[in-house]
């Protein structure tokens, strides 16, 4: 059961970054928010994540580049909880 949750955890965080990844490949091949579906859905499942990094680096010297570096950014949090996750998974098991 443990296991399942575990799994099921880092399943969604996966998920979350593989998401993000499409979002970034698809910035460079077409424009996000036009009339394609996949596209809109991609832009919803992402953006309540990459919104606030990209409000948090607008704050430095980072957010005045023409790079967006929000989702560098939350991939590197997302990675930092999978440790978290797995550590305090095996410290308590």
């Amino acid at each position: 059961m443990a296991f399942t949750l575990l799994r099921s955890i880092l399943f969604f965080l996966r998920l979350l970054e593989f998401l993000i990844f499409i979002r970034v490949i698809m910035s460079r091949l077409l424009v996000l928010g036009s009339t394609n579906s996949f596209s809109n859905i991609i832009y919803e499942l992402t953006e309540f994540l990459l919104a606030p990094a990209r409000n948090l680096l607008d704050k430095t010297f980072l957010g005045k580049t023409f790079i967006d570096f929000s989702p560098i950014l939350v991939c590197f949090v997302i990675e930092i909880l999978k440790n978290v996750v797995v550590k305090l998974f095996l410290k308590f098991l």
